[in-house]
């Protein structure tokens, strides 16, 4: 019951979709009513033509052409007119319902991206819409269009005889049955078909995207046969439903048959009574070849409601799902930002884990530069991620300004904050487009001048079309260093209060770390800043280091007066210089 709920309210929701274009598919549905209208006449036609040339009357058979030609013209005009309007309201139907769906999947967390794949998402707002489209284009209309005919038909069998009538119709509630039946056995198929769906898309786009580090492994083979397993286990569903589909198919046909058989028996009688003539007997077959069509295509708009509706219910799950993080109820904007940030007693824990920060307090005054640092797994990226309200605190504040981050409107306390991160993320597009990014209505003298600032202006300038290069998915056309100084670039045209640095030059070579480090200098000045960087030569010249183990602070100070602490600090400081030793010497031998 709870399903067959949930399936009407994902019907009636998609159908909501359409109605601001009702009245083209009222149209549509108009225009199919004609055609159906128009392909009840002509078997009754052709009946009388066999009848009028049997008995020698060839009178009225070019008023019969004509008659035919106009219904078949009718036919032809509606069909199209019908195709147009249907499919026009289908792209626009997919427009909102796509539009709506994307909307939905930008405001929920990022921890709802870390618990679902994106390929299985990607699924969602592509094969899925398009599925519920079929249902909206293909199904409801042919519905109506097919109740029609049956109704019309049914009315044309009677007019012929009501016994012909009774024969065609006997098998009719076996049929029904059997789709009622079907119906609610392939419900539960459909769905798991569309999830193993999702769940191929999501293996594919994991491969397409980590085709370097699979090429590096050599572990295509171990990849293609993981891939082939989860593409064999989605036709193996698939398989299962055309199984039920090639039992179900046949036993529809031989019930029509029955009918057929019964039409055949009755008829002859009739005929050899004198109550029925042979033209009527034509006119007879030809409905009843249309009669069970209705009933055919009721089958297979049943499997298109089918898929569609499994698909809604993906989609709109999707659209359901509620955000971690929202804005409160009155909370403002975020202007004239000084950029104090304050963390008091704050705890923290992801969805998936255990509590990864425990009674984190500290303040980075305005125009600070703070660094934190410790081992791998100590909390240091998830102090940076509540700062910009990525999550929220289980217990504790995050204070902006001296005001919590969850009294802000997200968006403009984002504004205010930006992120150069170890893994750059470029989008597919050119060098201006990726740097005007972070503010899209900047000049091109105000891009090149961030460019200058973040030193990667050389470099753009002797690409190929310079700024306006094609730098490929994910900035592949350029190299580590390049692609983190154009994100340097991109943070300094936002020109935010708030800087947020996590080893942000731990993956380039020592020319490039060079480049960087001086952009970098450059775009602190004035800004309140956070680093995160396992070089503790990076954090040396920072105003305040915050040393965090097992999600706790357990130092807090300058570089100075931690070293002569001999703690924690000092420990890594000694650790990492045993280490360069190690590398210098290791140097000197190879060369």
């Amino acid at each position: 019951m709870e399903t067959g709920q949930k399936r009407a309210s994902s019907f009636r929701r998609a159908w909501s979709y359409a109605r601001p274009y009702r009245w083209t598919i009222a149209a549509g549905f108009v225009c199919m009513a004609i055609v159906a209208v128009a392909g009840l006449v002509p078997p009754l036609v052709i009946g009388r033509v066999i009848d009028d040339l049997g008995a020698g009357r060839f009178g009225r058979t070019g008023t019969y052409v004509l008659m035919l030609l106009g219904l078949f013209a009718a036919e032809g005009l509606f069909s199209g007119i019908r195709n147009r309007l249907m499919h026009v309201a289908g792209e626009w139907f997919v427009l909102r319902i796509r539009s709506d769906a994307y909307r939905s999947v930008q405001r929920l967390s990022l921890s709802y991206f870390e618990q679902n794949t994106t390929g299985d998402i990607m699924s969602r707002l592509s094969g899925d819409v398009d599925a519920i489209e079929d249902m909206l284009v293909h199904g409801t209309d042919d519905i109506l269009v097919n109740a029609i005919r049956f109704v019309g038909i049914t009315g044309m069998l009677i007019y012929l005889d009501w016994r012909i009538a009774l024969a065609v119709a006997l098998p009719a509630p076996f049929i029904a049955l059997g789709l009622f039946t079907f119906a609610k056995r392939i419900r539960k198929t459909y769905r798991l078909v569309r999830d193993q769906l999702g769940d191929l898309n999501a293996k594919l786009q994991d491969n397409i995207t980590g085709i370097r580090v699979i090429k590096g492994f050599a572990a295509e083979g171990r990849e293609f046969e993981l891939f082939e397993g989860k593409s064999r286990d989605y036709a193996n569903r698939r398989i299962h439903l055309i199984r039920l589909w090639t039992v179900f198919y046949p036993v529809m046909e031989f019930l029509g048959g029955l009918g057929f058989i019964a039409v055949i028996w009755v008829g002859s009688r009739l005929i050899q009574s004198g109550e029925f003539s042979a033209g009527d007997l034509v006119a007879t077959f030809a409905y009843v070849m249309q009669f069970y069509g209705p009933i055919h295509t009721f089958s297979r708009i049943n499997e298109t409601i089918q898929r569609a509706l499994a698909a809604a219910d993906r989609v709109f799950e999707l659209m359901d799902a509620q955000p971690d993080v929202v804005d409160r109820e009155g909370a403002h904007e975020l202007d004239r930002v000084r950029g104090k940030v304050e963390f008091r007693n704050v705890g923290f824990r992801y969805a998936s884990g255990g509590e990864v920060l425990r009674d984190v307090s500290f303040v980075a005054e305005s125009g600070e530069c703070v660094a934190l640092v410790g081992r791998s797994g100590a909390g240091k990226t998830s102090v940076i991620n509540l700062i910009p309200r990525f999550y929220d605190p289980i217990e504790g504040q995050v204070l902006v300004d001296d005001i919590d981050v969850r009294d802000l409107v997200s968006a403009s306390l984002r504004r205010n904050v930006a992120m150069v991160l170890q893994d750059t993320f470029l989008f597919n597009g050119t060098v201006r487009e990726n740097i005007a990014y972070a503010r899209p209505g900047a000049s091109d003298a105000e891009i090149e001048s961030a460019a200058r600032i973040a030193n990667a202006h050389e470099f753009i300038e002797g690409l190929e079309n310079g700024y306006d290069t094609e730098i490929g998915e994910r900035g592949v056309k350029l190299s580590g260093g390049q692609k983190q100084r154009l994100s340097i670039a991109r943070a300094v045209l936002a020109d935010p209060r708030i800087l947020i640095l996590d080893e942000a030059t731990s993956s380039v070579d020592t020319e490039s770390e060079l480049l960087i480090h001086e952009a970098l200098e450059k775009l602190i000045r004035g800004r309140t800043t956070f680093i995160i960087a396992h070089r503790l030569s990076t954090v040396q010249k920072a105003d305040k280091i915050i040393v965090l183990e097992e999600g706790r602070i357990v130092e807090e100070g300058n570089h100075q007066s931690l070293l002569a602490k001999g703690g924690a600090y000092a420990r890594m400081c000694e650790m990492q210089f045993a280490l360069a030793e190690v590398e210098r010497d290791y140097a000197a031998v190879s060369t």
